[in-house]
């Protein structure tokens, strides 16, 4: 709140502020400590993923077929930067490696160590290892941090262009939660039309368009077609999130469609923003904390408004593997 505030009312840019915040979250689980926004290691962290998740469709062609990287003209994108962040991120499970105490489990890589030397000594099989740990620590760092920032970007900017729906929003968490505290989770079933926007914004933008490659383990028939087990299987998020034949005006943003007869957050299936079937996003109940938190407590804090000098809002995406939204400038007004 503090990094909004500072700006007195003057535009700025939020986009660094929501990295640094989401990504503090991450690293205060996985590693077991936050940074100072201006911490080296910190910010040569966040570039490197800023890069590689900017060229992450190239890495998925890559999963599926790895031939393509002996290809000269098939452009590497951000492959230097996601082995950087990959090679940067192995320090640091050495390091925990190094000061590991059994005693005292200080955050997720110590309990992944813990459980790993546990299955070891006993001799069981299991799919743990170092390999993996330094994996898993790269997908929840990289993943965690710019998915959650950039709905939150994408929250802001569909508040300055719908200026009626911020107001209703934050007429119910004044009405539920008033002026003396900030939201809480417990909150949340008492703020259901806040939830139903934050759902929205999620629909709306569609930031991972499609999801990691899955395979099928068996023969699958879709719709005519025979998918042959072992097929790499890629799920459209966005032709889902935008199918005519599930959303009423799929085009036009509307909280409502998230909310029943009495005025109640619903469930609807076709919502796959954390992705479809079994494995879905891993991450997926921390970043559904992290939104309802930051977004409610910014709510509450700060009107925000479009700069003078703004005519037009672009609410288009930005072309890449994360679906963001160009750079704009805000005001946050204090409430």
């Amino acid at each position: 709140m503090h990094e909004f505030a500072i700006g007195n009312g003057k535009p700025f840019d939020p986009t660094s502020r929501f990295c640094n915040a989401v990504s503090n979250v991450i690293c205060s689980v996985v590693f077991g400590r936050r940074f100072e926004y201006h911490d080296l290691e910190f910010t040569t962290l966040l570039h490197l993923v800023e890069d590689s998740i900017a060229h992450v469709n190239v890495e998925l062609f890559l999963i599926i077929a790895p031939f393509l990287a002996k290809i000269p003209f098939f452009p590497k994108g951000g492959l230097p930067s996601f082995m950087q962040l990959r090679l940067k991120l192995k320090d640091i499970v050495n390091l925990h490696r190094d000061t590991y105490d059994e005693e005292n489990m200080r955050d997720f890589i110590d309990v992944y160590l813990k459980d790993l030397k546990m299955k070891t000594e006993q001799g069981v099989d299991t799919y743990l290892s170092d390999d993996e740990l330094v994996a898993v620590v790269h997908n929840i760092f990289n993943a965690g941090t710019e998915t959650t920032s950039t709905t939150l970007r994408w929250a802001l900017l569909y508040m300055l262009k719908y200026p009626d729906v911020q107001k209703r929003v934050q007429e119910e968490i004044d009405s539920v939660v008033g002026r003396d505290r900030l939201p809480k989770l417990s909150d949340k079933p008492n703020l259901p039309y806040t939830v139903a926007v934050i759902h929205e914004i999620q629909r709306f933008a569609s930031i991972l368009f499609m999801v990691s490659p899955r395979y099928n383990r068996s023969q699958v028939e879709f719709r005519g077609f025979t998918i042959p087990k072992g097929t790499h299987v890629i799920s459209n998020v966005y032709s889902v999130t935008r199918d005519p034949s599930v959303w009423d005006e799929p085009d036009v943003f509307k909280p409502e469609r998230f909310l029943d007869g009495d005025g109640q957050v619903k469930k609807i299936p076709q919502q796959i923003v954390f992705g479809a079937g079994k494995r879905v996003c891993l991450g997926e109940q921390l970043a559904r904390m992290e939104l309802f938190i930051f977004y409610t407590h910014l709510m509450h804090r700060f009107s925000f408004k479009k700069p003078t000098d703004t005519e037009i809002l672009n609410t288009q995406p930005k072309p890449g593997g994360v679906l963001t939204p160009y750079p704009y400038d805000i005001c946050a007004i204090a409430r």
